[in-house]
Formats: structure tokens, C-alpha cells, sequence
């Protein structure tokens, strides 16, 4: 990193970066904006620092820490990255050039609209997202009326903050000299310390329309107290439409700068992380903390290099059955994106990308734990990598796992209605590259279908299950729970499916889990789950719905059929029997209890009816009367 004297860094003789926002029109910019923030910019932003405090304004210790903090982190460091670092302590310590009393510059209109600014607000909520899995919980700290007293003399004690603060020429001629320095376009990285925060506010509203801010990194900034933005337009912030991807700011609880709490109680899309490092303030000692080091580096660098995250995995690793339902289950919901168009599809494929990612965290997470190396195919998962298919699933062994796939919201917990023209086609393209067939996928869909129509009465909410129109299905569980969900003694696809109980309810891909919950050894525990007061109807009828599909699914493809299907549904439905003849014995006729326990006795009751109707349950045959004894 070189820097000239005035702190403009002297870089290298570059072509010039990407700028502006993504037109809405150009869906090839659009993705190449998707690129850059899950992989980073093929060259790093240019590094815009700005000190708090200082006497010299010199970056005393910045560098060092800086490069302490990435290298730590495994980040490149800053060799190749241009650094600008403006000294403005003269202007604010009354020495500046301020003959010609300069006014504050015109805030930018950066020309967003609705549909840009939707893309962007989902683009720096997914970045936000996933810096908040990275660096931990977003916690903002509380208000405390008696500290801040002494937060707001601390502050207004050093001249510096009380010229900027109170000195409308002063301020704007700080902000003019940090802008003078700022290239018209490209990508910016800007590292605020302290005081820094209130100019970084300021200039990030008066910058170039051509540069977009990759990163905020703010450090023990005060900028989370009202009172140190009255008598500015910092305030409109919090909702303007500033190109900002990410905002982080790292606070100390114990630094009475920053007054006990972070500064998304203003400015409501930053995200807060705290960090201990005792009564210390310095940007040296900010810099070189984990959060930090590890936000800026992700800014600048993106990931950190490929051979720390080949360290920690493996192709030699086989996936266990939950992590390769799990792979398909992310592959159908990419196919499902390839086919919706428009906004839709947009915010599809924003929804997926984090769905997709914290799936591969939990997944990749107990690996980590005990320090296993995890399948390379899950790193590169949860790297945004669209994952292959894997062709050895016989048909029969599929099916349980398909219709599961087929009636799963699978970027739950977002809710985006999908046409069930797409379900059909996502279904018959996952079939095809799973070498099983596009009528695997057809059958599968208008299982689901004709399932759907059965199970649907006037008290049923099976309608809004798969209407006819289509539309994919939410699955609520409810509290049935992972034992039930993945009964033990299942084989073959039913237990591909029932592995995904790891990832089941209160998992990133839930109701998954529950195909073949009604067969096989689960069948009595299952049944007895459901009849209890608080499994919801709506669970019910998602584990019948999704038992008759793959009853239905086999009898079109002319496979045998599980016994378990007809035995666990005709358990189902004497337990729920006894339920309501339990509950009639004392309760009021129209109680909620009977009526919901009535709902799902009818749920099981119509699903045995539709088997009935095609021929899938098995005719009992009479028993045959005991020979009678011979009188002597």
C-alpha cells in the first residue's frame, strides 16, 4: 500500500471498475452483481479510511493492524489494494482553509427505482444475512438514560467533535476534501473509526453516482446516539436509498465512545456485533479484533482462500442420506428458479441463496465440531455452488424422497407462490438428470394432485396443500417432532428421506422428513403422535397427503407396493377413533378439541376411501367359523 502525502494512495495504472447499479433491464449485469456478492470482486475495492480523533490526522498503527488482521483471518492483506486515507484534523482544529465558508455539498440522487431499489434491498439483505452467520448474532446493546450523560461529555470533550458537530463550514469542508479523493466510479470499501462514522454518513450521501460501497466497516462510532446527528440530514439515512451493500458496526460494550450500543437503533440495516476489548477505543485495536478483520476481509477479498476451505473438506468424504437429500432438495429449488422469470425469479434465487447457505452451515457445522473433514460437495454448497445431480436412485428407492420434494416449501421460511406448471417442470427436469425419466417427474406431480383432490372436504385445508392450478405446497409439522419424523427401521428412500430429520423441524429444510412416517417400524409410534391434542390437523394431513402421493406415485409406475402404507394409515385412523370416542364421553360437542380430532380422523379416513377406489388395499379374507363339537 502506497500513499501519497495528502493520503491518496498511488495505485497501479488500472482499467476502471464496474460502476453504478445494475439497470433492471440488464439481467446479465443483474447476475454479475449476484456474482460479486457471493464470491467478491475480481479486484478489490479501493479502501476509503477514515480516522476519529487525531491531532496530526495521520493513520498512526492503521496499516499495520490492517494487515495484521487480514493475514490472521487468512485474507491476502492489502498489497493489491488501492488505499485512499484523507487527513482532514487541520480543518477541524481551526487551521483549515476556510476563507470562502464552504457549504455542505448537495446530497446525490442516486435515481433507484422500485424495482432497482427492491433488487438492491434484497441483495444487501442476503449480503447482511450472511455476514450475520459469519460474525454472530446481531445484538444493537440497550439505552442506559445515566450513561449516556457521560457518553455525550466524553464526546463533546475533544474540539474535533464539536467543530464538526457544531460548525456547519468546518464539516462541510471535511466532507468536501474526503469526496475530492473519491474516484467517479468503481467499487469502495470505507473503514470509519470514531468520529470517522458521522463523515462516512455524510459523504456516503454525496458520493459519485458511479461508485457503489461494497462494505461499511464502522468501529467504536457513536453514531448510534441521537444527539450526534441534530442539525444534519443523517437521519434520512435510515432509509435512503444509498448504494451501501453492507453496513457492520463493530462496538465495545465497555467503550464509552459508542454509549453502551450499536447504531441500528437509527440506522435500522446496519448490523450491530459487539466485541470485549476492555476500556480500549484505539482503530488499532478495533482493526485487529476477529469481527473486524474477518468483515473487512470478506469486503475487500471475499472468501478467504480456496486452500483454507479445501483444509477443511474432502471428496473422498462420502455424504450421509441426509446431506444428499439435501443436495437435491437445493438442486430442485435452483430448477424451480430456472423456470419462474421476472421479479419472481429475482427474488427466488435471493431467497435460495441464503436458504441454501445456512443449509450447508448446519450441515457442514458438525464436521467443524470434531474436527472431521466434511464432503467437498457440501463446502461447496455452502460456497453458493449449484450442486450436481446424482444419478443412483433406482425409481422406487426416489419416490418417497420426490414427493417429499414436490410439496416443500423449499426456501421456507420465505413464501413465494410458484406456478404449479413449475413444480411439473422442475420435477420432470430433476427426474431426467437423475436419469430416472421425465414420467417419473409427470407422475410424481399428478400424484400429488389427485392426492390433493381426495383429501379435500369443506373442513380439510388440503386446498391449500396443491389447488388444482398448482402451487407449492408449505408444510407446517408442527410439534410431531424428529423421532416421528424419522421413525426408525426405515430402508432404502424412506430412509434418505427420513435422514432428513437433521434438517428437519427447526431445520433450514423442514417437512422434508415425514414420507414413510406412517410405514414401516414408525408406524404406531407416528400414529399415536398425530392423535395427540396438539398435533394441528394441518400436520396430519401433510404426512397423509404425502403417504397416499407415494402410494398413488407407485401404483403409476407399476411398483409394488409398501404394506406399511395401508397398515400405518388404518392405525392412524383407529387411534384418532379412540381419540373422539375419549373426548365425546366429556366434552362439549362443538369443542375445538373434537372438532380438530374429527378433521383428522376424516384426513385418514379419505385417504384409505382413495386407496380403496384403486384397488390398493388388500381384501381381507373372512375367518372362518370354528367347527362346531359333536354331541355324544
Amino acid at each position: 500500500m502506497a500513499t501519497t502525502p495528502d493520503g491518496l494512495s498511488d495505485g497501479p495504472d488500472d482499467p476502471p471498475l464496474r460502476a453504478g447499479l445494475p439497470d433492471s433491464s440488464d439481467v446479465e449485469q443483474s447476475r454479475a452483481v449476484e456474482s460479486v456478492v457471493e464470491e467478491g470482486p475480481a479486484r478489490p475495492p479501493t479502501l476509503l479510511l477514515l480516522h476519529g480523533v487525531s491531532p496530526t490526522g495521520a493513520y498512526e498503527g492503521w496499516h499495520d493492524a490492517i494487515e495484521e488482521g487480514l493475514r490472521a483471518a487468512g485474507f491476502p492483506g492489502l498489497d493489491d489494494v488501492t488505499v485512499i486515507a484523507p487527513s482532514y484534523a487541520d480543518l477541524l482544529l481551526g487551521d483549515g482553509p476556510l476563507e470562502d465558508a464552504p457549504s455542505l455539498p448537495s446530497r446525490t440522487d442516486f435515481k433507484l427505482g422500485a424495482t432497482e431499489w427492491g433488487r438492491f434491498r434484497r441483495l444487501r439483505e442476503r449480503r447482511t444475512h450472511e455476514f450475520e452467520r459469519l460474525l454472530g448474532h446481531h445484538q444493537r446493546g440497550r439505552l442506559q438514560p445515566r450513561f449516556d450523560t457521560t457518553a455525550h461529555l466524553a464526546n463533546i470533550w475533544f474540539p474535533q467533535v464539536r467543530a464538526y458537530l457544531g460548525e456547519p463550514t468546518r464539516r462541510a469542508a471535511t466532507v468536501a476534501r474526503v469526496l475530492e479523493h473519491i474516484p467517479s466510479e468503481g467499487d469502495l470499501v470505507v473503514v470509519a473509526h470514531s468520529l470517522g462514522s458521522a463523515v462516512a454518513l455524510d459523504v456516503l450521501a454525496r458520493l459519485p453516482r458511479g461508485v457503489r460501497v461494497h462494505g461499511l466497516l464502522t468501529i467504536g462510532s457513536p453514531a448510534g446516539r441521537r444527539d450526534l446527528h441534530v442539525g444534519s440530514d443523517r437521519f434520512d439515512l435510515a432509509e435512503r436509498r444509498v448504494p451501501v451493500e453492507v453496513w457492520v458496526n463493530v462496538w465495545n460494550p465497555a467503550d464509552v465512545i459508542c454509549g453502551r450500543r450499536g447504531v441500528s437503533r437509527i440506522f435500522g440495516w446496519a448490523l450491530d456485533v459487539p466485541v470485549d476489548l476492555g476500556v480500549r477505543h484505539s482503530a488499532a485495536t478495533y482493526l485487529t479484533s476477529p469481527p473486524a478483520r474477518e468483515a473487512l476481509g470478506r469486503m475487500l477479498h471475499g472468501s478467504p482462500g480456496s486452500e483454507l476451505v479445501l483444509a477443511g473438506s474432502s471428496p473422498d468424504v462420502v455424504p450421509t442420506d441426509a446431506e444428499r437429500a439435501l443436495l437435491l432438495s437445493m438442486l430442485t429449488a435452483h430448477l424451480i428458479g430456472d423456470r419462474l422469470s421476472g421479479d419472481k425469479q429475482e427474488r427466488w434465487r435471493d431467497a435460495l441463496a441464503i436458504v441454501q447457505r445456512d443449509a450447508a452451515h448446519q450441515a457442514v457445522a458438525p464436521y467443524a465440531a470434531s474436527g472431521r473433514h466434511a464432503p467437498l460437495v457440501l463446502q461447496r454448497l455452502e460456497a453458493g455452488e449449484r450442486p450436481d445431480p446424482s444419478p443412483d436412485l433406482s425409481v422406487d428407492a426416489a419416490i418417497d424422497l420426490l414427493v417429499a420434494l414436490g410439496t416443500a416449501n423449499l426456501v421456507a421460511p420465505y413464501e413465494i407462490r410458484v406456478e404449479g406448471a413449475v413444480v411439473r417442470g422442475a420435477l420432470q427436469d430433476l427426474t431426467a438428470a437423475l436419469e430416472l425419466g421425465t414420467s417419473v417427474g409427470i407422475d410424481v406431480y399428478e400424484s400429488l394432485r389427485e392426492a390433493a383432490a381426495a383429501l379435500t372436504t369443506k373442513k380439510s385445508s388440503a386446498t391449500r396443500w396443491l389447488l388444482a392450478g398448482g402451487g407449492v405446497a408449505i408444510l407446517a409439522l408442527g410439534p410431531i417432532g424428529l423421532a416421528v419424523a424419522a421413525p426408525a427401521g426405515l430402508a432404502g428412500g424412506a430412509a434418505v428421506v427420513g435422514a432428513l430429520a437433521a434438517f428437519g423441524p427447526g431445520g433450514m429444510v423442514g417437512g422434508l422428513a415425514t414420507v414413510m412416517a406412517l410405514t414401516g417400524a414408525g408406524a404406531g409410534t407416528t400414529s399415536a403422535a398425530l392423535a395427540r391434542a396438539d398435533a394441528t390437523p394441518e400436520a396430519v394431513e401433510g404426512v397423509v397427503l404425502q403417504t397416499l402421493s407415494a402410494a398413488l406415485v407407485r401404483h403409476r409406475q407399476g411398483i409394488e407396493q409398501d404394506p406399511g402404507t395401508v397398515s400405518g394409515l388404518l392405525e392412524l385412523e383407529m387411534a384418532l377413533s379412540r381419540k373422539v370416542a375419549h373426548l365425546e364421553r366429556f366434552s362439549d360437542g362443538r369443542a375445538p378439541s373434537v372438532r380438530e380430532t374429527r378433521t383428522k380422523l376424516a384426513t385418514a379416513s379419505l385417504a384409505l376411501r382413495h386407496l380403496r377406489k384403486q384397488g390398493l388395499v388388500p381384501i381381507q379374507p373372512l375367518l372362518e367359523e370354528p367347527e362346531q363339537p359333536t354331541s355324544t
